[in-house]
């Protein structure tokens, strides 16, 4: 089963395809306005998708700090302590748990500002977090940052120099193909957290 964050953003997705993208032309023929919200659509589903990313990490974040709190220490725990930029000195000096959390507050602050989603950034804020699993999901990951970069040729190269393919169609497509890999990824980050 999918998470509610996941259902969230399919639900989220499904509005925006509702209310933004023209109904599909066999000749191709969209009005200005028409190509607007499409671009619309695709800039909205590129912050959906990020938000979707950040929640879920956030997630994992959140439980690993509170098994730590709670006398546990997770798999996570051991593996976001090793993804910090520190010094041996640093860590002897305070309890592990007590690291452990500073850690994953630390952690906590990069997902907050992360910006986009590069695909190598990406696994290692899941890697950080213990979820090795990430690597099996490389194809949706790479979907993403081509999506995103599509998101960003929008963004900044305003409405008459944008080169890429302005077709509800396609762009429809792909989403919904990232929605689908992100379905996979999506279970496999909950059999994770359930472990935690």
């Amino acid at each position: 089963m999918t998470s509610r964050v996941y259902r969230q953003l399919t639900e989220r997705i499904r509005f925006l395809k509702n209310n933004l993208l023209p109904s599909e032309r066999d000749d191709g023929d969209y009005s200005q306005l028409e190509i607007d919200f499409i671009k619309s659509f695709i800039l909205l589903c590129s912050a959906e998708f990020e938000e979707y990313l950040e929640a879920r990490l956030t997630e994992l974040n959140s439980k690993s700090q509170k098994a730590l709190k709670n006398g546990r220490i997770p798999k996570s725990a051991a593996s976001v302590i090793a993804h910090m930029d520190v010094s041996r000195e640093s860590i002897n000096k305070k309890p592990i748990v007590q690291f452990a959390i500073e850690s994953f507050q630390s952690a906590n602050k990069r997902i907050s500002k992360n910006n986009g989603y590069q695909q190598s950034r990406i696994e290692k804020l899941f890697k950080s977090h213990g979820f090795d699993r990430i690597n099996a999901f490389s194809t949706v990951l790479s979907s993403l940052e081509k999506y995103g970069k599509v998101r960003g040729e929008i963004a900044h190269k305003g409405g008459t120099q944008v080169t890429v393919i302005i077709d509800p169609k396609i762009v429809k497509s792909d989403v919904d193909q990232i929605l689908s890999d992100l379905a996979n990824m999506d279970r496999d980050i909950s059999a994770f957290s359930r472990s935690l």
